[in-house]
């Protein structure tokens, strides 16, 4: 018998081996596999095995460690262009239910209770930067007072909200505003007043470094990405910008000047 195969790594933990065959007793054929590493030591997948003389099976496979498990059924005895379509559209389905179903569900899961181990042990640095940060925006608040006062009366840089800490929602890539924890041990606070304590002069500039060293602010989301999303007013128009944790920040800037009915 002859076979020719390669292997192809489409992501971290999927690779898809495909192979051409030929030999006696069950003719020309193909055979195509996709395996994906669930943890360490387990693969799951499916393959599909083309023969002219012996039809098309498909096969269930579950690897753990040095034991292999693999269930083929007889998909058709027969090799047509339909059968051929039905064979690779099948797998391809089933992959993609599992994904859905079962890997997607199970990955959230692995994560959460990785971020709930995090935040559980780093509970108590978290508690008293938190603290910190609340005593230093209490000693700021007066002179942010009087900052704002001036900066409104020459219509200069208002700084409308400021929050820092998991913006974007990983599952849906949207904007998540609060100052509590959700379901998924996420959490956002409000930097409002220590952005415009850093206001001078109509201006803020902040360096590319993470933002929780900057006094009034902590880190709320300890070895999670975070960002700073920033509303503010200047020249009595609304701005908005969001960057991540380590990006330097300059306002205001035209290109963060949200439209109005105005501009169009």
């Amino acid at each position: 018998d002859v076979c020719l195969s390669k292997m192809l790594k489409v992501s971290k933990r999927s690779v898809v081996k495909v192979a051409a065959k030929a030999g006696v007793s069950n003719g020309v054929g193909a055979e195509a596999t996709v395996l994906r590493r669930m943890g360490h030591f387990a693969k799951f997948g499916m393959s599909v095995d083309i023969a002219s003389r012996k039809g098309i099976t498909v096969s269930g496979i579950f690897h753990r460690g040095s034991y292999k498990f693999e269930v083929p059924v007889l998909f058709t005895p027969e090799v047509s262009p339909w059968s051929l379509i039905a064979a690779t559209a099948l797998p391809l389905a089933l992959i993609m239910m599992t994904k859905i179903l079962i890997i997607t569900p199970l990955d959230a899961l692995k994560q959460r209770r990785k971020r709930e181990a995090r935040r559980k042990q780093n509970a108590e640095a978290m508690k008293e930067a938190k603290r910190s940060a609340e005593a230093d925006v209490r000693l700021m608040t007066p002179t942010v007072l009087k900052k704002k006062a001036q900066e409104e009366a020459k219509a200069g840089l208002v700084i409308v909200e400021a929050r820092y800490g998991k913006i974007m929602d990983p599952q849906t890539g949207k904007l998540r505003m609060m100052d509590e924890d959700d379901e998924e041990g996420y959490m956002v606070v409000d930097v409002t007043i220590p952005m415009q304590y850093l206001v001078e002069d109509s201006r803020l500039l902040l360096q590319p470094s993470p933002k929780f060293g900057l006094l009034g602010f902590y880190d709320p989301a300890i070895g999670e990405d975070k960002e700073l999303l920033v509303r503010y007013m200047f020249k009595g128009r609304m701005h908005q910008v969001l960057v991540q944790d380590d990006d330097a920040l300059a306002i205001p800037l035209r290109s963060h000047l949200i439209p109005s009915g105005d501009d169009q």
